[in-house]
């Protein structure tokens, strides 16, 4: 297949040192995914929410990697029965030097946290909006997190749309560099010795 072909066959692909391999849903994308390579989104996707267990995510990043969405969206239409009572988010980053860019996500309000950050440092969301989630748009748990216009709002929480720092003195710190937090009584929370810029 030539790329256009290979681009409208497929949800995703993954750019190495040696070259681009598509694939058909953006799951085995970021599966196959290792440290160091990009993996683009082609096209608009819906996600009908599952995971290996609770507070997980759809889509777990657990490599260096970048993740380009191309200003496409992640929207969820629902959640697999068989985990019904599971709090999942979209996704789930446990890796340092992660980099997430021109991305919408859409929870529809089923997902918990659109992305989660997780014991993981150097962080960078750009041109990120992540919207509709059941509890926030955002959530930092023991991670440093920079973003540079980052949009979150319709989210279920009533008091914030950003939540850093839910350990015992994690050292989480948020540097957020222009967007726009909508939504809760406080906009972003700062909790047990959380930074926030």
């Amino acid at each position: 297949l030539d790329n256009e072909a290979a681009e409208a066959n497929n949800e995703a692909s993954v750019t190495t040192s040696d070259g681009t391999t598509y694939y058909s849903t953006l799951a085995e994308a970021i599966a196959e995914a290792e440290d160091g390579d990009t993996v683009t989104l082609l096209k608009n996707i819906d996600v009908t929410l599952t995971a290996t267990s609770t507070n997980a995510g759809h889509f777990d990043i657990n490599q260096s990697i970048i993740l380009d969405g191309q200003n496409y969206t992640i929207k969820v239409i629902g959640k697999d029965q068989a985990v019904a009572t599971y709090n999942i988010h979209v996704i789930n980053v446990g890796a340092d030097n992660v980099t997430i860019k021109d991305l919408t996500i859409d929870g529809d309000g089923v997902s918990r946290h659109g992305i989660n950050v997780y014991h993981a440092t150097n962080v960078v969301l750009e041109n990120v909006t992540s919207e509709n989630n059941s509890s926030t748009g955002l959530t930092i748990n023991t991670s440093q997190v920079t973003a540079n216009n980052f949009s979150t709002n319709g989210n279920g929480s009533t008091w914030y749309s950003v939540d850093v720092g839910t350990g015992n003195n994690d050292g989480s710190s948020f540097t957020l560099n222009g967007g726009n937090l909508q939504g809760g009584l406080l906009g972003v929370s700062a909790e047990n010795g959380a930074s926030v810029v």
